[in-house]
């Protein structure tokens, strides 16, 4: 188990994964000292607009003021009156302390979202996660192999201009073949031939490439600032290495 104090210095770094928070909400429902050291910090961030959530002095000042208000609370008859003033004071502090944690709950949920979702979908998104497709075209019939041979070369060499003309060639041939169009597809899309690019990549009917389609056509879609649309894409893929890129992507 991880050291309290580094725990949630991370959580408040925003620096845990999925399954880190996950825990992390596990051990907040059961460790009543792990949920005490949360609530502190996240009232200073939230009531007080402490940015340092390691400010033990305050802390300590705050603990030992709940810890005097306590111990004078049960006093001799002869102090009842300032017994009952200090127990007042108490009251406050007590309500106050109650009230930040009937917060902490929702707080920890939207400071858990801000830190999944804090990749929302942008055009960022494109520039940070778009390579083009990795092809690895196997040789189709003796009548292609040259134009296999010469889109391949023309493809890793990122000509892409080069590359389309000739996958429309080998497709007149093998329409339906997914390697080929998704070469074709992103020779357009480098292209900035966006219309075009979507269109091939949902002309991929093999369902073995759907997860490839899927993202290449979001990639397209978010370059044309269609977000809503390349979230519905990118909501089809079922896993893979798209689907790990998709991990801290806020897509509801």
């Amino acid at each position: 188990m991880k050291d309290q104090d580094i725990f949630i210095d991370q959580f408040f770094n925003k620096e845990l994964d999925k399954k880190e928070l996950q825990e992390f909400q596990q051990r907040l429902d059961a460790d009543a000292e792990f949920k005490e050291e949360v609530q502190f910090r996240m009232s200073l961030q939230k009531a007080v607009g402490q940015q340092e959530a390691s400010d033990r002095l305050q802390k300590n000042a705050i603990k030992r003021r709940l810890k005097e208000l306590e111990s004078s609370a049960v006093q001799s008859p002869s102090n009842q009156q300032q017994s009952q003033t200090k127990v007042r004071s108490l009251g406050r502090w007590i309500a106050a302390a109650a009230a930040i944690g009937m917060l902490l709950f929702a707080a920890v949920w939207m400071f858990i979202n801000e830190t999944t979702g804090a990749q929302n979908l942008t055009a960022d998104f494109f520039e940070q996660n778009y390579t083009p497709y990795d092809a690895d075209i196997t040789l189709k019939s003796p009548t292609t192999n040259t134009l296999i041979a010469e889109l391949d070369k023309a493809y890793k060499a990122k000509d892409y201009s080069a590359s389309i003309p000739l996958a429309n060639s080998i497709l007149k041939e093998f329409p339906n073949d997914a390697e080929v169009l998704l070469i074709k597809g992103n020779s357009l899309l480098e292209e900035n031939n966006l219309e075009e690019a979507l269109a091939t990549f949902d002309s991929i009917s093999n369902a073995l490439y759907q997860d490839e389609s899927n993202w290449y056509a979001a990639m397209v879609l978010i370059k044309q600032n269609k977000i809503d649309a390349a979230k519905t894409r990118l909501q089809k893929i079922k896993g893979g290495q798209y689907l790990k890129k998709l991990e801290h992507l806020n897509l509801k």
